[in-house]
């Protein structure tokens, strides 16, 4: 496992992270853009900071098209890889406008929006990649009792990094969708699905690692055999307690950087 300080505001530092990655693993098979805030004055339209709207905007949207290309060229060294950003129902139109969805009047325009035009990364790099063997999807976890909500969500964080965990493994599966827990989420008409099998040996990445869904599928993952490089924004002491739980299963340090936010552990559970 490796831990790297995630700067939101610092896109340019991207590709020295690459660096780091391509140092201690020579490729990529998995990344997921966990990452997410939902910021303080979002809200309606009408009444939405717009500092509000730009700082989800600069998290959930362009944070996960930095990380994206910078660790393309990593991605594209892997027999395989699965890209899964991390979505909401909140940033489905046709949800949205559903008069009838349970959550139609969760209006947070800036979070939503964000959403959104995550999932148009996610339609438009599966089509860039549509010749390749990378495969790009969108999740939405559902209502899951995270930080981001304040513990209110319906769904235990096991249950909300289910799918995720089940599309960033698949040998060979959709790709350009949006998934849920039941499956296809309206943005098409069919639904498809993929049974997950087992994996061989990988490497991931997954940003905002420290807690809540992102540490969820940092640990399972680690269980399973994969080389987990997680990120994380400000959550030092929680980032460094899960370095401590996955050395307690099994996991030990390889190497250290000489900068103070990263520590290299390499994943012995194969």
């Amino acid at each position: 496992m490796f831990v790297l300080s995630h700067r939101p505001r610092r896109f340019r530092h991207h590709r020295y992270r690459r660096q780091d990655v391509e140092t201690g693993f020579g490729h990529l098979d998995i990344l997921v853009n966990n990452a997410g805030v939902a910021a303080q004055g979002d809200g309606l339209p009408s009444s939405s900071s717009l500092d509000a709207i730009e700082r989800d905007f600069r998290v959930n949207f362009l944070g996960s098209v930095a990380v994206t290309q910078a660790m393309l060229p990593l991605l594209r060294r892997a027999s395989s890889a699965n890209i899964v950003n991390v979505s909401s129902g909140l940033g489905s139109l046709t949800k949205s406008g559903d008069p009838a969805w349970t959550h139609v009047a969760a209006k947070y325009l800036g979070y939503a929006a964000s959403k959104a035009a995550l999932n148009m990364l996610t339609v438009q790099l599966a089509y860039e990649l549509r010749d390749t063997s990378i495969k790009v999807n969108s999740v939405d976890p559902g209502y899951t009792a995270t930080d981001l909500n304040q513990h209110r969500g319906s769904q235990t964080i096991p249950e909300g990094a289910a799918e995720i965990i089940r599309l960033a493994l698949l040998a060979d599966g959709p790709t350009g969708t949006f998934s849920n827990a039941q499956g296809i989420v309206p943005w098409q008409n069919h639904r498809q699905r993929v049974i997950m099998t087992n994996q061989n040996y990988k490497t991931a990445i997954i940003t905002g690692g420290s807690r809540g869904l992102g540490r969820n599928t940092a640990s399972i993952w680690l269980v399973r055999g994969v080389d987990v490089i997680f990120t994380y924004h400000s959550n030092a002491v929680e980032a460094q307690s899960l370095v401590g739980e996955v050395e307690a299963v099994g996991a030990k340090p390889r190497h250290s950087t000489r900068r103070r936010q990263y520590q290299f552990v390499r994943s012995l559970c194969r």
